[in-house]
């Protein structure tokens, strides 16, 4: 499955360019203080970690990526993950799609047709399902983005920015929103019993949209899988060439 191995890694690439890019806007000097959320989100009682699981949407101009990561008790992971951005090459639009599901992997590019099959080694650091697994659980743990983006917030300090906090029943939610004739940003930290539930952070400027949200997950990963995951498939065999068809009874 070396054909699809950037599939794993295309949301942790998205998050790395929207952290450098997401200094546009201006402002400087500050008279509202974020020394309140800073102070809640390194407290020894705030977890930033989302291990249950967590939903994904990051998206910017030329590429997006969205899905539903679930890592279990035991370790095991399932995914469901999309992806769009350009070809370096061509300049044309890649849509890809990878599921894990258990010890098997599906994929395709294009939106349609069969999905590739293979069946992955989750002992295997080497393997790109493992791979894909330590960057998807690299991203659960948000407490470096977090303070990525509240130092962004920063800057806006004193020029506009707005702060407020709600709370009730054990949620603690912050909302961060600026403005100017260069753009705008909003940023929200939501926490259920010190347990973080959503990160969002939306900004628009110089042209450019960034979008990069999590939202804790504790479904059931079967629930995101396509229908005809077990219908429409080809299997893929060691080596990465395809064999014959199978299709297994719904």
């Amino acid at each position: 499955m070396k054909k699809f191995g950037k599939i794993f890694g295309v949301a942790a690439l998205a998050v790395a360019t929207l952290t450098a890019g997401a200094v546009g806007l201006s402002g400087c000097g500050n008279k509202i203080s974020v020394a309140d959320v800073q102070e809640y989100v390194a407290s020894e009682s705030t977890i930033n970690t989302m291990d249950a699981g967590y939903k994904l949407k990051v998206d910017m101009t030329g590429m997006k990526a969205s899905g539903t990561v679930a890592f279990k008790e035991d370790g095991e992971l399932g995914f469901a993950l999309k992806i769009e951005m350009p070809d370096p090459q061509t300049n044309e639009t890649i849509q890809g799609e990878a599921y894990l599901r258990g010890n098997e992997m599906f994929a395709r590019e294009g939106g349609e047709g069969k999905y590739l099959k293979s069946t992955v080694d989750l002992d295997d650091p080497a393997s790109d399902a493992m791979e894909g697994y330590a960057e998807l659980l690299q991203m659960a743990d948000l407490s470096t983005y977090i303070n990525q983006y509240l130092n962004i917030v920063k800057q806006m300090e004193g020029q506009g920015l707005k702060i407020s906090k709600s709370g009730k029943d054990g949620v603690v939610n912050y909302s961060m929103t600026y403005k100017d004739a260069s753009g705008k940003l909003s940023f929200v930290l939501e926490y259920k019993d010190n347990q973080i539930t959503k990160f969002a952070f939306n900004m628009s400027a110089a042209g450019q949209v960034m979008v990069m949200e999590f939202e804790l997950f504790t479904g059931d990963i079967a629930d995101e899988y396509p229908t005809d995951l077990d219908t429409n498939f080809e299997i893929v065999e060691e080596g990465g060439e395809t064999g014959g068809e199978e299709q297994l009874a719904a």
